[in-house]
């Protein structure tokens, strides 16, 4: 049993005796639930609110990176009647999925971003280059390249949208300066197709319209902006370049 093997020395249990159940907020499930998933109603100190908890798969694999928001693993035995969670923790579920991008760490989203990243690029084919570059329709295409692609510009949007349903103008001007720390982070990990997303987005018409906004931004932050623009500048200038030299070779 994977799962047991992160959590028990299965050398003094027995797996078969265990089972993994998750705890989490409906609209946050994930379909990892084998099991029958009952709703818990509670109010604890004024807080209310449901959630749901079920059994997961016992194969199951990469916990820390399926586990959602306001969720909690719990490892029991499978003859216990206790309930998986106490009633007065769970406020602290509903509060755990409450989550801003201002309550993240830069340096940490950038390593996500990262992963998320190279997760779909180590998957792209060298043949999915050659397709691209000069257009080609092979059998195989370019299915990897363009979900590489369509990421970037989902990373894009998700920074003008961040930003743009903010209303107010002092919160407004911490998410810019929360996404120039992340962009400047990206670069550190050597990632720049997450940096220019998130510099593009900046950028976004929808954006720079908001005068008010970025007249509020302290020179600190317009700086980096446009050093970040700069390594964006050189990077992509240097990729056309050679994009354009191979083209030339092979014309």
């Amino acid at each position: 049993m994977l799962s047991l093997q992160e959590f028990l020395d299965l050398q003094n249990h027995n797996s078969r005796d265990y089972a993994l159940f998750q705890v989490t907020q409906p609209n946050l499930t994930q379909s990892n639930l084998t099991s029958p998933s009952p709703l818990v109603n509670f109010q604890v100190s004024g807080t209310s609110g449901i959630l749901k908890q079920g059994r997961l798969p016992d194969s199951l694999d990469s916990l820390a990176e399926r586990i959602p928001l306001g969720s909690r693993y719990y490892l029991k035995r499978i003859d216990s009647t206790d309930p998986l969670l106490p009633p007065e923790l769970m406020p602290d579920i509903v509060r755990e999925s409450e989550v801003s991008l201002l309550n993240l760490n830069p340096t940490e989203l950038a390593l996500q971003l990262t992963l998320e990243d190279y997760a779909i690029f180590r998957q792209v084919e060298s043949t999915e280059y050659i397709d691209d570059l000069f257009n080609l329709k092979s059998i195989y295409g370019t299915p990897n390249l363009t979900l590489f692609a369509e990421l970037v510009n989902r990373e894009t949007f998700w920074v003008v949208t961040e930003i743009t349903k903010e209303v107010n103008i002092s919160k407004r001007v911490l998410v810019i300066k929360r996404f120039i720390k992340v962009a400047l982070q990206c670069k550190e990990c050597r990632n720049f197709n997450s940096m220019f997303a998130i510099v593009s987005g900046l950028g976004h018409s929808a954006v720079n319209r908001l005068k008010s906004t970025w007249d509020k931004l302290p020179n600190k932050y317009l700086r980096q902006f446009n050093v970040s623009n700069f390594y964006i500048f050189v990077y992509y200038t240097l990729v056309t370049m050679v994009k354009l030299n191979i083209s030339y070779l092979f014309n």
